[in-house]
């Protein structure tokens, strides 16, 4: 059993160091993994720009472009470099709005541990409560308030686990400077095309900032061993060049920060509320994720993608990774894919992953 729980261990060190500018241990990031398909084909921007539920997990002010009950759900499969078997990942949820200005939505995500170790009940789990309001035409907000559960191991008949909690913060400002955008006069009378899905409205740039994750260490024996959550900020720009009814072109950036700071004295992490200050210190832009992507709409109706990911602080794995992906997308549903593109294959969790989603609305009563 000691054997198990080591080799549990030692596996969420990798994971996390791939994932982390720290050197040091932490909890639950699987809350960093990204999950919306749509933001992974164009390299994992969406902080300024949404194309569907999905992506109040980047940035919760997305949740005010959410219709009556519209349901998501979408599934990942991590294939990794050993035999074994696949880490999977789930989010699905729902929303409901409350009036004009003001909307609720609900989601569960799940990162299970396949069978990779004979150990049972290994999943890290978070319910989320999503809040959101429009403060004006182009300015929204959004909050999220997430009850945590971690389990990572089954050891002398009982469960290793912990609980804890996190909020996310978020701001979307659209539509910045239209006059940025071309917009060609379209007489096609593309009339069903129309009927079946909106054309792009977006114009101009959009501004996102989003601090997700925002919480206490999470403590799984003691509070002398707590660990913190993967707190990250982002900073996302959307530039739409190009918008009409049968066609559209998108440039994206983001800047993604992780807000964890470890005191290499004690080897303990300061609080959360203490990391947005200090955990800026040391290389902040070495330190970072940049993620660049383009999206093109055809028709209205499909979405073609492309991406890149660089990591500048990565020492055994690629720094830089592309993606690709793609949308087909209706008034009631839509099917959303991405895939990371790594060449060399050697990254832990990225080797031939992709991750299918689907969304359904506005389901109206």
């Amino acid at each position: 059993m000691k054997l198990h729980l080591f080799t549990l261990v030692m596996v969420f060190c990798i994971i996390s160091f791939s994932l982390s500018a720290q050197n040091f241990f932490t909890a639950m990031n699987f809350l960093g993994l990204p999950v919306d398909p749509a933001a992974i084909g164009r390299g994992e921007t969406g902080t300024a720009f949404t194309t569907g539920p999905q992506s109040l997990t980047l940035n919760p002010a997305h949740v005010n472009k959410l219709k009556n009950w519209e349901v998501f759900y979408n599934r990942q499969n991590f294939k990794t470099n050993t035999s074994a078997e696949n880490f999977s990942y789930f989010l699905g949820g729902t929303s409901y709005r409350l009036d004009e200005r003001n909307i609720l939505a609900i989601y569960w995500r799940q990162f299970g541990f396949g069978e990779h170790f004979p150990v049972e009940d290994q999943n890290d789990m978070s319910i989320g409560l999503v809040l959101g309001r429009r403060v004006s035409k182009n300015l929204v907000t959004g909050i999220t308030i997430k009850y945590l559960r971690s389990s990572i191991a089954f050891v002398e008949n009982r469960t290793l686990s912990a609980n804890s909690w996190a909020i996310d913060l978020g701001i979307n400002r659209t539509n910045l400077f239209p006059s940025l955008t071309v917009t060609p006069v379209n007489e096609t009378g593309l009339a069903f095309i129309k009927s079946i899905r909106e054309p792009v409205t977006s114009q101009g740039v959009n501004i996102g900032i989003a601090l997700l994750n925002a919480g206490p260490n999470i403590t799984y024996i003691d509070g002398n061993q707590a660990n913190p959550i993967p707190q990250r900020l982002r900073i996302g720009l959307a530039y739409q060049a190009v918008s009409s009814d049968i066609f559209g072109l998108q440039a994206l950036f983001d800047f993604e920060k992780e807000l964890v700071h470890w005191n290499e004295e004690n080897s303990q992490a300061d609080s959360y509320y203490k990391a947005w200050f200090t955990g800026w210190k040391g290389n902040t832009f070495k330190e970072a994720i940049y993620h660049f992507g383009i999206e093109m709409q055809l028709i209205s109706i499909l979405k073609l993608r492309y991406g890149y990911r660089y990591e500048p602080f990565q020492q055994f794995l690629e720094k830089g990774v592309s993606t690709l992906g793609f949308s087909v997308e209706t008034q009631y549903a839509s099917l959303h894919y991405g895939k990371w593109i790594d060449k060399d294959n050697i990254s832990a969790l990225n080797r031939g992953s992709y991750v299918l989603g689907i969304s359904i609305s506005p389901l109206q009563f």
